[in-house]
């Protein structure tokens, strides 16, 4: 379950890139999701921390957008279970955890 929630949270970071208008400014790493870059565009009202409400723009442009929506909502609580709103640095480090799990040992 967890791999899939990362999976899904990789393509649907990568389609939400894909169809917000991203610049060759935005995105230096050419292939490569940045996840700054990621946030900012995620992070709607600029504060710094990403709501839940924010987070789950994710799904915007999917076909499956309630059921990638209820799992984005699931990866969405783990990053910040206390709700406060999850921060660059959180989210960085959840992006890296799931690169890791991805990579064959």
């Amino acid at each position: 379950m967890t791999r899939l929630l990362g999976l899904t949270l990789f393509l649907a970071a990568t389609l939400f890139l894909i169809n917000s208008s991203v610049t060759a400014q935005d995105e230096p790493k050419k292939g490569k999701i940045e996840i700054e870059t990621l946030f900012k565009k995620l992070d709607a009202n600029k504060d710094g921390k990403l709501t839940k409400d924010e987070f789950l723009k994710l799904a915007s442009n999917l076909k499956n957008k309630d059921k990638v929506r209820e799992m984005l909502g699931m990866t969405f609580d783990k990053i910040d279970p206390e709700m406060k709103g999850v921060s660059l640095e959180q989210f960085r480090t959840f992006i890296d955890a799931k690169k890791k799990e991805k990579k064959p040992q």
